[in-house]
């Protein structure tokens, strides 16, 4: 996954209770959990989804928190595109907003490719 340009990836040291992909075919309904992984700068990293499919509209939320990197970034999801499963992963994207007093409000991407645990 990708948080503002910088990469993480949890690979065999992820943990917690892992994602849930609900779907319809191809078309995913819902994606929900939290994984834990190596922080970039030491310490644990964790990323939670919350994200539902509603009539027309996929809706929800990103949150990811790097402590040890001073990173914590919630990102929100609405888009009238449906996600889709390909095999047993779905790829999420959300737009967070930082505030820093030298640049303002500055909008932070959030990329994330999540396979299900089941």
């Amino acid at each position: 996954m990708t948080v503002n340009g910088a990469t993480y990836t949890s690979g065999p040291a992820g943990g917690g209770p892992g994602f849930s992909i609900q779907s319809n075919g191809s078309t995913v309904s819902r994606v929900s959990g939290r994984l834990t992984f190596p922080g970039r700068s030491g310490g644990t990293a964790s990323l939670s989804v919350a994200v539902n499919r509603f009539a027309f509209l996929t809706l929800g939320t990103v949150t990811f928190s790097d402590p040890g990197a001073s990173v914590r970034i919630t990102g929100y999801v609405f888009s009238g595109t449906p996600l889709v499963r390909v095999g047993n992963s779905v790829t999420i994207r959300a737009t967070g907003v930082s505030f820093a007093l030298s640049s303002g409000l500055v909008a932070v991407p959030i990329v994330a490719t999540l396979t299900d645990n089941g």
